[in-house]
């Protein structure tokens, strides 16, 4: 086969083309630039994020050859998948004799719950709240066509949410996921399985009746007060650098009482990223 030669591109069109490619790179330093400036508390970690990943546009990434326990290599994106599925989701181990022998006393008593109820006014509420930009299920319907849309969506939605709980059915489309890879960041090496962790992503639709019902689990959690004081996943306005507060704070408080303090943390290397060693080698001689 033979390759036609392409034609040179003309002097002035490159010349615009230059100028575009630099007018592009000028206002995404700008933007960025003006996002560094007027930050604010929740947007700092995203930041962190951003300048400790590598450089990449995010459009032609690719998972690596990833290293299997037995020695060999998984190259093919069949070989990838069955590698990542088996890290993700390893296979339940069978119980041993002494764990079948648990038995319940004194259950709890099941406090008597409704289903929240679905109006209209309550699924225009929480679609004012969700983020447009969130990436969409296997649909392919953003949360931004649900905002749009809301005051013609919102009384079929109520009317389907209703439904459901009615007839106890849940609709099979509103089960399918996309299941997506993500790598950490800062890994040493992403040839190992787990370097990389998954998302799902959720029908949108399905995600608003989710958000009303854990509401209302929610209030019935407080109302009823089956949550400790000191539960920080999953309530609003409590945070995981709340949560970092309150461990700093009751460990220096045990400190000056001169008691000494214990813990058990999972994890906890990726709260602290600015972490001195030097430093946390001396504090904890000292």
């Amino acid at each position: 086969m033979v390759q036609t030669p392409q034609a040179p591109m003309p002097p002035k069109l490159q010349e615009r083309k230059c100028i575009f490619a630099r007018a592009i790179k000028k206002a995404k330093a700008d933007h960025w630039q003006e996002w560094i400036n007027h930050t604010t508390g929740k947007d700092i970690w995203t930041i962190h994020r951003y300048m400790q990943a590598n450089p990449t546009d995010y459009g032609h990434q690719r998972v690596p050859a990833l290293k299997k326990l037995d020695g060999t290599t998984a190259t093919t994106n069949d070989q990838k998948a069955e590698q990542l599925a088996n890290t993700f989701f390893p296979l339940e181990r069978p119980l041993r004799q002494h764990e079948h022998q648990f038995i319940k006393i004194n259950p709890p008593t099941a406090i008597f719950s409704r289903f929240p109820s679905f109006t209209t006014e309550r699924v225009a509420n929480t679609l004012t709240k969700v983020n447009p930009h969130k990436v969409p299920g296997p649909s392919g319907i953003s949360n931004a066509i649900l905002k749009h849309c809301a005051h013609i969506l919102t009384p079929h939605l109520a009317t389907i949410y209703t439904a459901i709980c009615r007839f106890k059915h849940y609709p099979n489309k509103f089960q399918k996921i996309h299941q997506v890879v993500l790598p950490k960041l800062g890994r040493a090496s992403y040839e190992i399985s787990s370097s990389y962790r998954p998302i799902a992503l959720i029908e949108t639709m399905a995600k608003i009746q989710s958000t009303i019902v854990a509401e209302e689990l929610l209030y019935k959690c407080k109302a009823y007060d089956l949550l400790p004081n000191y539960q920080f996943g999953g309530c609003p306005g409590r945070s995981t650098t709340d949560t970092l507060h309150y461990m700093e704070q009751f460990t220096k408080n045990a400190w000056r009482r001169g008691q000494v303090v214990s813990a058990l943390l999972l994890n906890i290397q990726a709260a602290f990223p600015n972490m001195r060693k030097d430093r946390l080698i001396e504090n904890m001689r000292a």
